[in-house]
This record gives C-alpha cells, structure tokens and sequence, in this order.
C-alpha cells in the first residue's frame, strides 16, 4: 500500500511475508523492506539506522529487528519503486 499523499510508504507485514522466497527468512526488518521496496539491504539498513522507519507506530533504529504478522511498517519520505 502506498503512504497517503505522505511521500512514504506503508504495509501491514502477512505471514507470506515472513516467509519471503525460498531460503529467505524476511522476519527482520531490513530484509522485509530490501524484498518489498527493492532496495539493497544496505540501503534498507541505512534508512532504519536514520530513524526514517516505524514499525507499529514506534521508530525503530534496529535493522535487525523482528517482524510479526500483523505489524504495520511505515518508511517516511520513500515510495515504492
């Protein structure tokens, strides 16, 4: 889902998510968001090391942090590409 006139982008994290391709374990959060943007993890590690990502509402600054199904991912000032 694209963010509403925000210039960001949003998506509620499903379990076919978190199992991403075969051999790909997409729970972490820079893995979600290389996989759902198109970016190279370290660019999705370098946007949640600048506070640009929030997860449930909360920044988060961990790239590693975990994913569950339900949680809503939001990247300030990036549109999908």
């Amino acid at each position: 889902m694209a963010g509403a006139g925000d210039g960001g982008w949003k998506a509620e994290v499903r379990g076919e998510d978190l199992r991403g391709l075969p051999g790909v374990g997409l729970s972490r959060l820079d893995a979600f968001l290389s996989f759902k943007l198109g970016l190279s993890r370290r660019e999705s590690k370098r946007l949640v090391k600048e506070g640009r990502v929030l997860v449930n509402g909360r920044r988060v600054r961990k790239p590693w942090f975990p994913l569950r199904e339900g949680d809503d991912v939001e990247v300030l000032g990036v549109s999908r590409r």
